[in-house]
């Protein structure tokens, strides 16, 4: 397993390299660098954890909220097919 850390003027963006597994392309720390990498930079830049627990909340309710409103849509999508 490789990790990459790509930094830019931004942020720091963590990249693993390609594997042909989904045993691990579903793993912790595969999964757990995506979600990292798609949590907002202001809350990375946060000092404190409590601070940063308390933000990060919301943003993934919305997350989850926006992904259960795509498999609706899909769901309808294809019913309307069907």
């Amino acid at each position: 397993m490789y990790v990459f850390i790509i930094l830019t003027h931004e942020e720091t963006i963590f990249h693993v390299h390609f594997c042909h597994t989904v045993l691990f392309k579903k793993s912790a720390v595969s999964v757990g660098i995506r979600l990292y990498n798609k949590v907002p930079v202001h809350l990375k830049r946060l000092d404190k954890f409590e601070s940063f627990k308390k933000e990060l909340k919301p943003v993934l309710l919305y997350l989850a909220f926006i992904q259960w409103m795509n498999l609706c849509h899909s769901f309808l999508r294809w019913i309307v097919k069907v």
